[in-house]
């Protein structure tokens, strides 16, 4: 008669459960990294801001844990408008700041200054609300109209 012999039942389940366990470590090592990624957020802190009748410079620091891409930058508040007779209007808006069609990012940890051009006439003296849209979420900042360069 002709035998067949297998493997003993013990090294069976050590190759099962060396199997299982290389598998359940695979599984988790992917869902850590998942969560790792699902949990990082770009934070953007604000630091200062200098805005002129022509021109928004903000500096940025990204205090969050994934580079940060600034999207839009908005301001609000109250803004000139020359009138036909040669006088101006004040008119309370929201205008869109130009970044000159990039969208800049900041590294976590790192630190940039935004400049932006303004088309509508800011009102010098006059506080307005600037708002940072990014992909995170949105950041803001007041900052007072000034002639020169000053916040």
């Amino acid at each position: 008669m002709n035998q067949r012999k297998g493997i003993s039942p013990i090294i069976a389940i050590l190759v099962m459960v060396s199997v299982t366990l290389v598998l359940v470590f695979a599984l988790v090592s992917w869902l850590m990294s998942l969560w790792g990624t699902v949990g990082a957020t770009g934070a953007l802190q604000i630091t200062d801001a200098k805005l002129t009748t022509s021109e928004l410079t903000l500096y940025i620091t990204n205090v969050g844990n994934a580079e940060a891409t600034i999207n839009a930058i908005s301001i609000s508040g109250t803004f000139s408008t020359p009138t036909t007779d040669g006088t101006t209007t004040e008119e309370a808006k929201e205008i869109t700041c130009n970044l000159g069609g990039i969208s800049p990012s900041i590294k976590p940890g790192g630190a940039a200054s935004v400049t932006c051009t303004i088309s509508d006439g800011i009102v010098v003296g006059r506080i307005y609300a600037i708002k940072v849209i990014t992909d995170a979420g949105e950041y803001m900042f007041y900052a007072k109209a000034s002639s020169g360069g000053g916040t």
